[in-house]
Order: C-alpha cells, then structure tokens, then sequence
C-alpha cells in the first residue's frame, strides 16, 4: 500500500472536517424547526392553575427552608457564645454564693464567739453570790435537815403559799432545794421517763424518782409534806432526807 503523502494527509483532515461541519449544520437546523413547530403547538396551551399553585408552595418551601438553614447556622454559631457566656454567669454567681455563705458563716461564728465570751464572763460573775448564815426570824414551826451536802451553802430561803423553800447552792451552779408544806401542797413531779421507786423516811413512805441526773425525794409525816429535789446521788439525799428535824 502506498503511503500517503503529507498534502494527501491534509486534504483528507479538511474533508472530514468539512463534513462534519455539515453534519452539525443540518441537526442544528432541524432541531429548530422542530423547535419553532413545537412553540407554534403549544403557544396557546393553557397552564392549569393547581400546577401554577404548585410551584408556587414549592418555591415558598424551598424559601422557607434556605432561611431555616441560614437561622440553624447562626444560632449554631452564637450558641458557643451564649454558652460561654452562661458558664461565666454561673461561675460568678457561685462565687458570690460562696462568699456570702462564707460571710454568714463567719457572722455565726462571731456571733457565737461572743455568746461564749459573754456567757464565761456571765458565768464567773454569777459565783458571786450572796449566800445568808440564818433562816428568816419569822418562821416557827418549820422543818429543815441538819444534814448538808458537802459544798452547799444557805442562799435563800422564803414562804409562798405556807409552802415554805429552802434553796442552797454550790460553787458550779448546782441548786438542791427543801420545801416544806401542808398535806395539801401540791408539788409538780416530773417523772415521764424517769424511774421512781418507793422508799422509807424515817417509818414514813415516801418515793424517790431518778430522771436523767435529777432526783426528786417526797414523802410526808401525816402532817407536813417534804420535798428535796437535786443533782446528787440517791444515797446523799436520803441521808438529807432523814436528818428533817423540826426546827
């Protein structure tokens, strides 16, 4: 086969190119005639209204929903903000919690310092006490131990109702208390929880009630009723009990 030669080469690439020029040309120019035929076709088509409704709500969708994305991603980039913003919020109001809570909390302790303080100083000046030697001249006919308790002194002593009160004292504050009344005094004894037994003075029955480290002593003689009442042992207000002599 001969080959071809460089000119015949070129003649045949500007035949082909020709040709495919033709080719175009003429499927350009029946597709718009096809074209001008079809819009001569449905140039007096009328549109339905639901299809123009249609794409109506389509577009107002398709609105509705570039705008929604557009809010998610501002809020989406305030949110770190706003959350930031809270954190610091809280961290200061806590901060403020805590101090005043630390406020209060040395207010109490302020206020309980000198609650003490006050109470010590109350306590060392209430040892001052005024004790007395002797019994009202007054009374006749009365009733007391000769027994005292080790550490007790006469602090006072007076009539109310011919219910007669003997109160002594020690140096700690401890009160013990004597009446003396009539068989119809009435004498308030406490004994919810408490323990009460029955005892006997000096032939007399009588009963003793030991509540926490209270004790309570009454009895009477047909005559008078006795009343001790104090923070000792049991055996120590027996004794006191049994040493009432008239006076």
């Amino acid at each position: 086969m001969k080959e071809q030669s460089e000119m015949e080469k070129e003649r045949l690439e500007k035949l082909e190119d020709v040709f495919l020029y033709n080719m175009g040309y003429e499927n350009i120019s029946n597709v718009c005639c096809e074209t001008e035929q079809l819009l001569k076709e449905y140039k007096n088509i009328k549109v339905p209204e639901s299809l123009n409704n249609w794409f109506v709500d389509f577009n107002k969708k398709q609105e509705n929903k570039i705008k929604y994305e557009k809010l998610r991603t501002q809020i989406k980039h305030f949110g770190k903000q706003i959350a930031i913003f809270l954190v610091i919020i809280t961290i200061i109001f806590s901060a403020v919690t805590v101090s005043v809570e630390a406020f209060r909390i040395r207010f109490f302790n302020m206020v309980i310092e000198t609650t003490k303080q006050f109470t010590a100083v109350n306590h060392k000046e209430s040892l001052n006490y005024e004790y007395i030697n002797e019994l009202p001249s007054n009374w006749d006919d009365f009733y007391g131990p000769i027994v005292i308790p080790e550490g007790y002194q006469l602090l006072r002593a007076f009539d109310v109702n011919n219910t007669k009160y003997i109160i002594f004292k020690d140096i700690y504050e401890n009160e013990l208390r004597f009446l003396q009344g009539n068989l119809s005094a009435d004498y308030q004894l406490d004994s919810e929880d408490g323990k009460v037994m029955e005892v006997d003075i000096n032939g007399n029955k009588g009963i003793i009630i030991e509540k926490d480290e209270v004790k309570i002593i009454n009895w009477n003689d047909n005559n008078n009723s006795f009343y001790i009442q104090g923070n000792l042992g049991k055996s120590t207000l027996l004794e006191m009990a049994e040493s009432v002599i008239k006076k």
